[in-house]
């Protein structure tokens, strides 16, 4: 299963946006790109992260769209995000590592790089950071929050 659940929009009681985004995705965690990354014994590391950025990026353009919201402008901005990973087989592979070895880090990282044009223009206006967290479930699944500083 790969979709984008729940979008949610809002302003707190400042005036400041928010917005919270559900999507059920193996997100692969963000790797140097470099050859061994692609080509090396544990190669495709670099592809699976590539791949699983931009099909994330492309549902969540789709559903921004529907929706009618219009992405941050070059403003300060905060992110937090949560991730479930799911150890079983899905699209025909397995996770590669246990949800205690991945880091939570990189998730955050690649996920960020996924909504670089789509949910704002660029990720060097995400000046604050929420907290995060991995856990381990039966589907993947992460939650993303942007909000306005």
């Amino acid at each position: 299963m790969a979709e984008i659940g729940e979008i949610k929009e809002w302003r707190d009681e400042q005036g400041r946006r928010h917005i919270r985004i559900e999507g059920w995705f193996r997100v692969y965690p963000a790797v140097r790109q470099n050859r061994a990354t692609r080509w090396g014994p544990r190669g495709g590391s670099a592809e699976r992260y590539n791949a699983s950025r931009a099909l994330i990026r492309a549902a969540v353009a789709l559903a921004l769209k529907e929706l009618r919201m219009q992405p941050f402008g070059p403003v300060r901005l905060g992110f937090a995000s949560s991730f479930v990973l799911c150890r079983d087989k899905m699209l025909g592979e397995r996770r590669r590592r246990s949800v205690e070895t991945v880091d939570l880090s990189n998730l955050e990282k690649a996920l960020e790089d996924a909504m670089i044009g789509v949910l704002y223009p660029d990720d060097r206006w995400i000046f604050a950071r929420g907290p995060g967290h991995k856990q381990g479930g039966p589907t993947d699944r992460f939650t993303v929050e942007v909000w306005e500083l």
